[in-house]
């Protein structure tokens, strides 16, 4: 149950970042598994936004697993820019790809033992 509320949070936060860039048209896709969680987020655009690729490299920070609890708690209570900040600390990687007009952002969760 506790996966399935961070990848809910970490759903919110891309969601939200793509509506920021006004990207109106998009799908989420979820799936939590035995590995870990990946989701993905896909929007139709005429062109990337601006920043994507600095978001990308700033969601290859390390993860923190040890204050991942807390972190996961301040995401939504703050700004969306410190929503980003949060979310790099609780992902362990993060891709990004624009082909045919749809800009795609995934980002994984390993499972830590």
């Amino acid at each position: 149950m506790h996966e399935r509320i961070k990848a809910r949070k970490i759903a919110d936060v891309l969601v939200s970042y793509f509506f920021r860039n006004h990207i109106d048209d998009m799908t989420v896709d979820l799936k939590i598994a035995e590995s870990g969680t990946t989701i993905a987020i896909h929007g139709k655009t005429d062109a990337p936004i601006a920043d994507i690729r600095s978001v990308c490299d700033r969601l290859h920070q390390t993860r923190r697993v040890e204050f991942e609890d807390m972190y996961d708690d301040l995401i939504g209570t703050r700004s969306a820019e410190d929503d980003l900040e949060l979310l790099a600390l609780i992902v362990d990687e993060a891709e990004v790809s624009f082909e045919d007009n749809v800009l795609t952002l995934t980002v994984h969760r390993y499972r830590k033992s």
